[in-house]
């Protein structure tokens, strides 16, 4: 249990993962201070995981270091999980921009502050491609999609805060899915999609899919270390996209998709989705990231983080099963 005089300040806490970790940082006995662009979206995000009064809520916007400086007043620890995640080629300039110098800006703003332990939220597609089995020492990545593009150079900032000495531990997560995602990301969208026949072809690749409760107790369990860097996987259960939207469609009562999309047609429609959603307004089932990220995918070796944090990732089943109950209670699906 964590002293209750430890401040942690946890980064892009409306979001999906960044409101979790908030959740699992109080549970550990730590006082946390949330931030994010609009204090609103923060208390409203924490509010349905029960904790809003339980939190300090600052505004500090992740583009301005001095900002980030003043929010991490008094803290002994920091959890960045503010990013922008989105596979909408309308954003791709934004996301390529913005998550590297959110990351560049935090790390810049703790060296200068006395925080012992920053934790910084990456992602496996940062790693992406490779030949062999994802480990917490492969290498960056040269992915070709924003968002991956996007995480790599971000994780690339990182790594050298790592190789300075600094007290940098970098997680990294597979696809996020579960309960209470205030934003409707990419997991609960293809959630939906499917469960209102949207996704009528299933798809190759493989998928790693980690509960977010999960991986927020990664972060919290990140955070109670101290020393050296350190880097962990938290892909959570892997498995094939066929096998996902299969299970997602039977927890949801819907038709499952039929057939196998060939690879190469599957990056084709992905492709041409893209150029359409630039001039669309709304959001489409599917898009040019999503293929070339399942279809690049390796096996994932999560074993050190599940020995040095004592950590176990509960049953992917489970998982969706939350998911599509959440999306129910909020009448998307």
């Amino acid at each position: 249990m964590a002293e209750r005089a430890m401040k942690v300040l946890a980064t892009g806490a409306s979001g999906f993962v960044g409101s979790h970790t908030v959740a699992a940082l109080l549970a550990d006995g730590y006082d946390v201070r949330a931030t994010a662009r609009d204090a609103g979206r923060v208390r409203r995000a924490l509010a349905a995981l029960g904790c809003a009064d339980e939190v300090e809520v600052v505004e500090a916007d992740v583009l301005d270091e001095r900002a980030l400086g003043r929010a991490l007043a008094g803290c002994g620890a920091v959890v960045h999980a503010a990013a922008v995640y989105t596979h909408d080629a309308r954003q791709a300039r934004r996301v390529l921009e913005l998550n590297p110098l959110a990351a560049r800006n935090l790390l810049r703003a703790a060296a200068r502050s006395d925080v012992g332990r920053v934790v910084y939220v990456s992602s496996y597609v940062a790693l992406l491609p490779s030949a062999e089995p994802l480990t917490r020492d492969s290498p960056v990545g040269r992915p070709p999609t924003p968002y991956a593009r996007s995480k790599a150079a971000a994780d690339e900032v990182a790594r050298r805060a790592q190789d300075r000495g600094e007290p940098v531990t970098i997680v990294y997560p597979g696809m996020v899915w579960g309960p209470h995602d205030p934003g409707l990301g990419e997991s609960s969208r293809l959630a939906r999609d499917v469960a209102r026949g949207l996704v009528p072809v299933g798809a190759p690749g493989i998928v790693p899919v980690v509960d977010v409760r999960d991986l927020a107790q990664v972060h919290a369990g990140c955070v109670r270390q101290r020393g050296a860097p350190r880097r962990y996987l938290a892909t959570g259960e892997q498995l094939s996209m066929r096998q996902l939207l299969a299970k997602i469609a039977e927890l949801a009562g819907a038709r499952a998709p039929v057939g196998t999309m060939p690879p190469r047609a599957f990056l084709a429609a992905g492709r041409a989705m893209d150029v359409l959603q630039r001039a669309w307004p709304w959001r489409l089932p599917l898009n040019g990231q999503a293929p070339w990220t399942v279809l690049n995918t390796p096996d994932c070796d999560q074993r050190a983080t599940e020995r040095e944090l004592g950590w176990r990732s509960r049953p992917v089943e489970l998982t969706l099963a939350d998911t599509i109950a959440s999306l129910r209670e909020r009448g998307l699906v």
